[in-house]
């Protein structure tokens, strides 16, 4: 069992460094994306480091025994500390897999964990906690003043400059250097200016081709940071550096390195959503990741951390439970309004598998109670945004809802994930790819960030693209069947028939007799399922499309249309459709989806 001394300490190991007591994992002084049970398992493999800890005591200490599918999930949590460290199983710097029997962490470890003795650490006895109670009452105080002058008062916008890229003797990169500069301009102005102001193009080409100090950019442009780098090609290569740099301290705090083909189609946008992505991690997301621990939702905090978990496996009895455990909270700290809006989320998660009016209905209440609480909550923004796009087909409502929670939470992942969402629907492929692109930057090592990641280039016809995050998503969850599905049809739409058939064979009913040919297979299961009128009459449109039944595949889009089928906002999206175009009965449906 970890004792308090142990939840107090702080692990090195490294690059890393691990505090238990909040489960923050920093790599170089950045903070790694951990969800919360990774994080109580590598806590407890530190505190146990050199000892092969057994299966059963991890399970034992860090799951509630009720709970269905936990060695699996021990596996899924392994696996994402995996990818968090930059570990490999078959050859491990810090977790070490002992067949059938549990994990070992053998990496090195400093700092102040247990059997070390830090310089001047003091046991948390009763003088240190009259300390820290009074320090809580004084916070409390300040923030009650605070809430009387004026709560709502924000700090002044932070100011970026994006300085030309330097070129390294190959001045034919002109084009793609004034191309990146555009981008990442672009991309950082999706922020609301209370936020983020961005310095415009013509202020910033004074400096191309010339060194500068920072302190003369910062006087001149009144910058608080700058963004600068470097272009340089070897062959048919293109290798970009890029560098975040406080202005006002003078200090470099991050850099990246991007190395690609230069025929690589898309290049300047990767590049610029990857970069803007992570500037607004650095920048914004102090003060949203501790939302959960807030004193409004101190009394909850237990039920809430387990629902963050549940939510984080995106699959449908997860979902399931995290509803339950997020209305617990919410009847045990009325208050809290991030119970209201994890609620939210996760019925809007389920209705948009099963369709269910009811389930969108009580998102809608749960989020409106969460704004209730906090008109700022960019979750409960989120969740009411989608309701409007997947139960209203109200386009206009969720972009004004989903706009807001981007400005509330710059660097929340699954807010530019939204987003994307309803840009894709309505057929702003590329404002969609490059919010998507955001998203996964943010939050690399999220099954369900990658797994939708995967539907949505699906919908932007990027079909690479669909496949290789169909993939990710299965590594962080290889249970996850609707990963399955995505790939399959990626696959499919590439042509590659017999990769698709092998994706897609478990997902066949019991008893299916499947032919030699994988194209066979293919049309057979299609034409079999299609048979079955009871099912998704969405999905069963996109099959009967693919069978090139363009007539039945209509009715089966009015079906779905009339029955307010959520998939149905993709109806300009969806790549089975794109032969159904011609047909008038298919664009007057189109008409009636998305206003």
């Amino acid at each position: 069992m970890p004792t308090e001394e142990a939840s107090q300490a702080l692990f090195r190991f490294g690059p890393y460094e691990f505090l238990p007591e909040t489960g923050e994992l920093r790599r170089n002084g950045t903070t790694v994306r951990l969800a919360p049970q990774p994080g109580r398992v590598l806590s407890l493999l530190l505190q146990s480091r050199g000892r092969l800890v057994e299966r059963s005591e991890l399970q034992a200490e860090l799951w509630d025994c009720a709970l269905a599918d936990v060695d699996r999930s021990l596996n899924v949590c392994i696996a994402q500390l995996r990818a968090a460290l930059r570990d490999r199983a078959e050859a491990p710097t810090y977790i070490k897999t002992v067949p059938r029997r549990g994990y070992q962490f053998v990496g090195p470890v400093g700092g102040t964990g247990r059997g070390q003795d830090p310089p001047e650490q003091r046991p948390a006895g009763r003088t240190s906690r009259w300390w820290l109670w009074a320090a809580a009452a004084v916070v409390v105080v300040a923030a009650a003043g605070l809430s009387l002058w004026g709560w709502r008062a924000r700090p002044a916008p932070v100011r970026i400059a994006v300085l030309p890229f330097a070129l390294t003797g190959d001045q034919t990169l002109r084009v793609f250097q004034s191309g990146l500069l555009d981008e990442l301009m672009s991309q950082l102005g999706t922020v609301p200016p209370e936020r983020l102001l961005v310095t415009g193009r013509g202020s910033v080409m004074e400096y191309e081709g010339r060194e500068a100090s920072t302190r003369e950019v910062r006087e001149k442009l009144g910058a608080d940071y700058l963004i600068e780098g470097s272009v340089r090609r070897s062959g048919g290569q293109l290798r970009v550096t890029a560098r975040l740099v406080d202005a006002r301290r003078d200090a470099q705090l991050r850099s990246w390195t991007f190395e690609a083909e230069m025929a690589q189609m898309g290049l300047k946008r990767d590049i610029g959503s990857q970069v803007s992505g992570k500037v607004f991690e650095l920048l914004f997301t102090d003060a949203e990741h501790g939302a959960d621990y807030s004193e409004q939702c101190k009394g909850c905090w237990e039920p809430l951390r387990n629902a963050r978990y549940l939510q984080a496996k995106g699959t449908e009895e997860a979902f399931r439970q995290s509803t339950n455990l997020f209305e617990e909270a919410s009847r045990i700290e009325q208050k809290c309004d991030r119970a209201w809006s994890g609620m939210a989320e996760s019925l809007v998660a389920l209705a948009r598998r099963n369709g269910e009016g009811v389930l969108f209905e009580r998102a809608r209440r749960a989020a409106q109670e969460a704004l209730r609480r906090n008109p700022r909550n960019a979750e409960a923004l989120q969740a009411l945004a989608n309701v409007y796009l997947w139960r209203d087909w109200d386009w206009r409502e969720s972009e004004r809802l989903l706009r807001r929670a981007v400005e509330e939470s710059p660097a929340s992942a699954s807010a530019h994930h939204d987003l994307a969402w309803y840009l894709v629907t309505a057929g702003r492929r590329s404002e969609a790819v490059a919010s998507l692109r955001r998203a996964i930057a943010m939050d690399p090592l999220s099954a369900r960030v990658n797994l939708d990641a995967g539907w949505i280039y699906l919908q932007a016809h990027e079909f690479e693209e669909a496949a290789k995050q169909a993939r990710r998503a299965m590594e962080l969850e290889p249970e996850l069947r609707e990963a399955q599905a995505c790939l399959a049809r990626a696959l499919l739409y590439q042509g590659k028939h017999a990769e698709a058939w092998a994706a897609m064979r478990a997902l066949a009913p019991v008893g299916f007799k499947e032919p030699r040919n994988a194209t066979d297979a293919i049309v057979q299961l299609f034409r079999q399922t299609t048979a079955d009128r009871s099912g998704n009459p969405y999905f069963r449109a996109v099959r009967l499309a693919w069978l090139g039944e363009s007539e039945a595949a209509v009715e089966a889009v009015e079906e779905a249309v009339r029955n307010r089928v959520p998939a149905a906002a993709m109806l300009r999206s969806e790549p089975a459709f794109v032969g159904l175009w011609a047909s008038a009965r298919f664009r007057m449906l189109m008409e009636k989806v998305g206003r």
